[in-house]
């Protein structure tokens, strides 16, 4: 699912938010008041979490696939920890 053009934050604003949000432990509070002092932009708390959601909606299936690759080539242990 990609990210629809109904959105106030464009994709590339939306990653920014999620890179503030996700890699510099921002919260959702933190991150409006970055974007309207660095960026003089005026977002409210609950479009930052509209962005994040969407964006999280949209990688889900890159994650999943990715989460099944790392399955498929791990070597199976057994239950006592021997080869």
């Amino acid at each position: 699912m990609a990210l629809s053009a109904w959105h106030l934050a464009g994709s590339l604003l939306v990653a920014f938010i999620c890179a503030l949000s996700q890699r510099m432990r921002l919260s959702r509070a933190r991150v409006c008041e970055f974007l309207s002092a660095w960026l003089g932009l005026a977002l409210s708390t609950a479009t930052i979490n509209q962005c994040l959601h969407a964006a999280g909606r949209a990688l889900a299936p890159v994650v999943q696939a990715e989460r099944y690759a790392a399955m498929r080539n791990i070597e199976l242990l057994s239950a006592d920890g021997t080869s």
